[in-house]
């Protein structure tokens, strides 16, 4: 699946979405990605999911709570969500707002995996 503000696709068991905006700063393209990335998470086959915002420059703070929305959604359905391809500032905003202690968060895609058992026979 491909929209304008994702691509989403399979990696073995692993949901793996990118997104695809440079600048994530208005509230409703915020919501409107939230909104997408909330439907994928309703497929109960998939209990695996990477977040990567390896094209995303700029995110605003309201998208930080969305995530740890996401997050809390996941794991109430038994989940596993991933973020990866955090560039430095905006990795560094994580970690002042202390969501690398809330949010599991990888280096990028291939590391995700890793983490999610995907690469394991």
């Amino acid at each position: 699946m491909e929209s304008k503000r994702l691509n989403v696709y399979q990696m073995k068991n692993v949901r793996v979405v990118k997104l695809l905006d440079n600048s994530i700063v208005d509230v409703k393209v915020a919501e409107s990605i939230t909104y997408a990335i909330s439907g994928l998470m309703e497929d109960k086959k998939v209990r695996k999911m990477i977040l990567d915002f390896t094209a995303v420059q700029f995110m605003a703070s309201h998208m930080l709570r969305m995530l740890t929305d996401l997050q809390k959604q996941y794991r109430a359905g038994k989940g596993r969500l991933v973020i990866c391809g955090l560039r430095g500032e905006l990795r560094k905003v994580f970690e002042i707002c202390g969501l690398n202690k809330v949010l599991t968060i990888a280096k990028d895609e291939d590391d995700a995996l890793r983490m999610l058992g995907a690469f394991s026979s």
